[in-house]
């Protein structure tokens, strides 16, 4: 019995009917020897080591690949600015570039401003002039307007004027000297700025600067020695600035400087330079609602 259990022993993991020395036999008679480590990697491929590098140049092709699918759109964009810019104007449209000023509380283009005043004349040092006038001016534009202004000068002696008239009566130089009576002309505006005043914080006001050019015509008078008064019209130009001060959306405060060029009508010719300085209350029409 215990015999029989120590060849049980002795044979476990043999093939049966086989024993060592019946193995390369059976390999003679297959005609094959075992294969070799060698052999078997051969047959088997790269091992690990293989496959790692494999997988280092799978990560490197998938990169070139996103490469070059994304330089395929830059190309074409590239190729077509102006695609681009109609797509990027349809989405944001005006907004990409909007005007400095928008919805003005005091729009001009297309209104009438019809004012009332009282200048005066300070370039006269014998004659103390007070010039009630009135203005029309139609906006064509925002910045451009038409217009025409008259003023009516009331003279009186200044204290120069008065101390050579006491002192010398029929004084020559007083005399002689050439007198308005009316002062006119139309005149083509540029208005360019517009903006706000603060006065401590206490309010907020717009205003807007211009500036005009145009031609006119003026009445006056003179005494022409051996022929007494002569009264009568004469032509010119004049050029000035303003500004304008909005009280509400249709009430307007006027500060204007106005330098005329006339003809003299004296027998010794020239021309005579009087400056005008006004200031007029105005109204803006058709009124315009409020604005947020």
């Amino acid at each position: 019995m215990n015999r029989k259990v120590e060849v049980a022993a002795s044979g476990a993991g043999r093939i049966p009917g086989e024993n060592r020395a019946s193995l390369p036999r059976r390999a003679e008679a297959g005609g094959a020897s075992p294969p070799t480590n060698e052999a078997q990697r051969r047959q088997r491929g790269p091992g690990p080591a293989g496959a790692g590098r494999r997988r280092g140049r799978r990560p490197l092709a998938a990169h070139l690949a996103l490469l070059a699918m994304l330089m395929v759109p830059a190309a074409a964009l590239a190729d077509e600015p102006s695609k681009l810019d109609d797509a990027l104007e349809r989405y944001w449209g005006e907004d990409r570039d909007p005007p400095s000023v928008r919805l003005r509380l005091h729009p001009r283009d297309g209104r009438t401003e019809i004012a009332a005043g009282l200048g005066f004349i300070p370039s006269d040092a014998f004659r103390d002039y007070m010039a009630p006038g009135v203005s029309i001016t139609h906006f064509l534009f925002e910045s451009l307007s038409l217009g025409v202004s008259a003023s009516f000068p009331q003279e009186s002696f200044s204290k120069l004027g008065a101390f050579l008239d006491g002192t010398f009566p029929k004084n020559e130089t007083l005399e002689t000297q050439e007198q308005y009576k009316l002062l006119a002309g139309a005149e083509l505006g540029w208005v360019p700025f517009y903006g706000k005043l603060s006065l401590l914080g206490l309010g907020l006001a717009h205003f807007d600067l211009g500036a005009y050019v145009g031609a006119g015509a003026a009445q006056t008078s003179f005494l022409e020695l051996g022929v007494g008064e002569s009264d009568g019209m004469t032509f010119g130009g004049d050029a000035g600035a303003g500004m304008r001060l909005y009280i509400t959306k249709w009430v307007t405060l006027r500060l204007d400087w106005r330098q005329h060029f006339i003809l003299a009508r004296r027998p010794d010719g020239g021309v005579i330079s009087p400056s005008v300085l006004a200031v007029s209350l105005g109204t803006l029409f058709p009124y315009t609602e409020d604005r947020p």
